[in-house]
């Protein structure tokens, strides 16, 4: 509900020649209602390897371009680039990040994906491209990654030390079970 609530949400306020959004939704969770929207540029299952790999390969090569595009115009992030020329900023949309790390895990077990998304979210919001990763653990996530992420959300979690880990804070009491909707909202230090 809160990834849906925030594509559409961006979706009313930002036009196409503004924003484009790639989903990859390995939660099921009825994102693919999104799909028509013309902010949506893609919106991939999990287990479409090779369409992710496209995907990783497209955002990389575009991070690229945009890093040459705002050399040439002395530009040191997208705003200042903006002055000179429109150019979209891209979300990338995670949904459930454990379930396509199993996707890509290779025949010896080993998980293939998090050094391409820990590469590409260290370099990409400089250049307009953000990631909005979902996880139902820190664990799930991995520290390298999840360090790069400056601001964070919560829903309900199971153990009040969960808050601690995913806001980078202290987090002194636990949101209600009986209050749906509610959230702790962190900026990591």
């Amino acid at each position: 509900m809160l990834l849906r609530t925030l594509l559409l949400d961006l979706a009313l306020t930002h036009a196409p020649q503004d924003l484009w959004c790639y989903v990859i939704d390995a939660g099921g969770q009825g994102l693919s209602l999104l799909a028509g929207l013309p902010q949506i540029g893609g919106l991939i299952q999990a287990r479409d390897r090779d369409h992710i790999q496209r995907l990783l390969t497209m955002i990389d090569r575009e991070i690229r371009r945009r890093q040459a595009l705002f050399r040439d115009r002395g530009a040191n992030d997208l705003p200042a680039y903006r002055q000179h020329e429109r150019l979209p900023a891209w979300l990338i949309v995670i949904d459930k990040l454990a379930l396509l790390r199993e996707e890509f895990k290779d025949k010896q077990g080993y998980e293939t994906i998090s050094d391409d998304l820990i590469r590409l979210a260290r370099l990409a919001r400089t250049y307009g491209v953000h990631f909005v990763i979902t996880a139902d653990s820190t664990r799930d996530i991995g520290y390298h990654l999840l360090a790069l992420f400056d601001n964070r959300i919560a829903l309900r979690l199971p153990e009040l030390q969960d808050y601690n880990d995913v806001l980078g804070g202290r987090v002194t009491s636990q949101i209600p079970a009986n209050v749906p909707g509610r959230a702790l909202w962190g900026h990591a230090e």
